[in-house]
């Protein structure tokens, strides 16, 4: 292994390289916020370096997320409160008006009577909790089709606010249950935990076969998964 240090202003950033047999060069970014670079044992260490100079903007900003998305669950919604909605943060603000939620530039306005912390975590979890339903059965009808065929039910979809996985499927019930915490973050990666629980109604482990299916029909799905693995609940 080599590890190249990749500097933005006083920054650095070790890019940990491995060569491997590996038909292209392929970069990921784990929960550690690691760079991890696999290379084919053909490529030169100069064209290396050039790879991940070229991108050096975007692994910054991967970071970036990382580290902002250490908590999208705040023990307390107030002025000022920073959450986050499909992966995009937002800085709440608490107007007068008639108990509802509305997303307004980069605020989100909780407009109430009674201002007092309950109603307003209240206000929130519902607003939160009607966005998950509208966005989990997006997905849910766009990925169904992949595992009709098979003779599966169109699933039941629960949704609950849980602190300690992202979703879970009750294969046997005809059941998936969604954290609705799921929202805060993008949409690609909402859709890869839908995949994964839809996935468990033809696979209910995690053995190699699963995540060949999974892989299947979603190729970098791990990129999602390392995303989730850096990601608090509570």
């Amino acid at each position: 292994m080599k590890i190249y240090q990749l500097t933005y202003n006083e920054e650095t950033i070790p890019c940990y390289i491995t060569y491997k047999k590996v038909k292209n060069i392929n970069l990921r970014i784990n929960s550690k916020q690691e760079v991890k670079i696999s290379v084919p044992r053909n490529i030169s260490y100069q064209r290396v370096i050039d790879f991940i100079e070229s991108k050096k903007k975007w692994i910054l900003k991967k970071i970036k997320i990382f580290k902002e998305m250490i908590n999208i669950n705040p023990k307390v919604v107030t002025n000022g409160t920073r959450i986050f909605y499909l992966g995009n943060p937002y800085e709440v603000r608490i107007k007068k008006g008639n108990n509802y939620f509305k997303i307004e530039d980069q605020l989100v306005c909780i407009y109430t009577l009674n201002n007092s912390q309950e109603n307003i975590q209240k206000i929130y979890d519902q607003w939160q909790r009607v966005e998950s339903k509208k966005i989990f059965s997006k997905f849910v009808n766009e990925l169904y089709p992949l595992i009709k065929d098979n003779g599966i039910n169109y699933p039941t979809i629960k949704i609950k606010k849980m602190v300690t996985r992202w979703g879970s499927c009750s294969y046997s019930k005809g059941n998936v249950n969604l954290n609705q915490l799921l929202v805060s973050l993008p949409e690609n990666v909402i859709k890869y935990v839908v995949l994964h629980e839809l996935v468990h109604f033809l696979q209910p482990n995690h053995s190699k076969d699963f995540y060949r299916l999974i892989e299947e029909y979603m190729p970098n799905y791990s990129v999602y998964r390392d995303y989730l693995k850096n990601i608090k609940l509570r």
